[in-house]
């Protein structure tokens, strides 16, 4: 399911200064030596954003920005969905070319930004549980900001996180015919900027980031489901983390394996100091790691860690 998209299209051999100039909708602005020049919309719009940028070696980059269900409905709810996308991606396309005709094809162009998102029907106290949840943890690599115990961001360079709850959020601007009685909506959305799109494309081999490859199930589902895992929200919605995922959401990369493996012997054998011994470390290492499990809460005594949560 898909939120905002942001596209871009590079034109060559042509200067377009003059069909801009001469253009009602489009208004220059100077950022140093090049040319920019943005589609004016009216405020409040839900109208596509439409920047065209001179580049240094005098190639034209047209960028357009929308929320799909924003601008086909007058709100981003219901999500768009991608069988609705070929249509809405057409659509885009005739709004750019009317606006100025160059070509432009949305299909074709280079993903700069999309939005994949997930709407999640749950009791309102299990929305606020899970929301409460997440605004204690601390995924790896990722930087947490609560607001308002509504709406909890997980930030890095080139991708956000964002889990919200949809209904006050629609309540709050006038929509409140969003869910049904005595449900709520709960979003999960993933913001990807042009880097992470890139690299993901690279994971799938998929041959480019242009959009009739980027906006696929394949991609889409890969996103969400990693971002649910990175965030542990089915033990938020559970309210009852496993250790295997607590530990998951601290640890990233080859420091997890030793992390899992020091819980696993700390199970069996307990924190003795015939432990260390057993298997040849110093027993300074052992304290670090039994320091290390009590700070997340996670006691290293037999049968603390139930081999079955790795299932």
């Amino acid at each position: 399911m898909l939120d905002t998209i942001g596209v871009k299209q590079i034109f060559r051999n042509r200067d377009y200064t003059k069909l801009l100039e001469n253009s009602n909708w489009f208004q220059r602005y100077q950022k140093g030596k090049r040319k920019h020049y943005t589609y004016q919309t009216p405020k409040g719009s839900k109208l596509p954003r439409l920047t065209f940028s001179q580049t240094f070696n005098n190639f034209w980059h047209l960028y357009a920005e929308v929320s799909l269900p924003s601008w086909a409905k007058g709100f981003n709810y219901p999500l768009s969905s991608l069988e609705e996308l070929p249509d809405q991606l057409a659509e885009l396309t005739a709004f750019v070319n009317d606006k100025i005709a160059i070509g432009f094809d949305a299909e074709r162009a280079r993903v700069q930004r999309v939005d994949f998102a997930e709407d999640i029907t749950l009791p309102p106290h299990i929305i606020a549980k899970a929301i409460a949840s997440l605004n204690r943890s601390n995924p790896a690599k990722f930087d947490r900001l609560g607001f308002k115990n509504e709406t909890i961001y997980f930030n890095r360079k080139n991708q956000h996180i964002v889990v919200y709850n949809k209904t006050k959020q629609a309540e709050s601007v006038g929509h409140f015919n969003i869910s049904q009685e005595n449900l709520g909506v709960l979003r999960l959305e993933v913001r990807l900027a042009s880097s992470r799109i890139k690299n993901i494309a690279k994971k799938l081999g998929l041959p480019d980031t242009s959009a009739h490859n980027i906006f696929q199930k394949i991609v889409a589902d890969k996103v969400i489901e990693e971002a649910k895992m990175t965030i542990c929200l089915e033990d938020a919605l559970n309210d009852e983390p496993s250790i295997v995922k607590r530990l998951r959401s601290k640890f990233n990369g080859p420091e997890l394996p030793t992390v899992l493996g020091w819980a696993v012997l700390l199970s069996e054998f307990g924190d003795t100091p015939s432990l260390a011994e057993y298997i040849g470390v110093n027993p300074r290492t052992q304290r670090r790691h039994v320091d290390r499990l009590k700070s997340m809460g996670i006691p290293p005594t037999s049968h603390e860690f139930d081999m079955t949560l790795m299932e």
